[in-house]
């Protein structure tokens, strides 16, 4: 996810949590150390955990990847998963 919309959800969660009161109150120091950890994901060179890292090593993978970006293509991935896996079964036992 780019940083831009991490951001950007991030801080529309927050504010919708302030508005509703369930935002549990914290230091200023534990947020500094947050955005601290997000650009070090974003933007770290020596990290393995890093959005680039992750992003190079999916590269090796990227014929196989399967973009779901709606819960509606999850649900469809995994019924044609099932499908799939149940022709198998058929063939085994004919």
């Amino acid at each position: 996810m780019p940083l831009r919309l991490a951001l950007k959800r991030i801080i529309v969660r927050r504010l919708r949590w302030n508005l509703t009161g369930m935002n549990v109150p914290t230091s200023l120091l534990k947020r500094l150390q947050f955005f601290k950890y997000i650009g070090r994901y974003y933007f770290g060179k020596r990290h393995v955990d890093t959005r680039v890292f992750t992003a190079n090593y999916l590269m090796t993978y990227k014929n196989k990847l399967i973009h779901c970006r709606h819960p509606s293509e999850v649900e469809a991935f995994f019924k044609s998963i099932l499908v799939q896996e149940q022709g198998n079964k058929d063939e085994a036992n004919c």
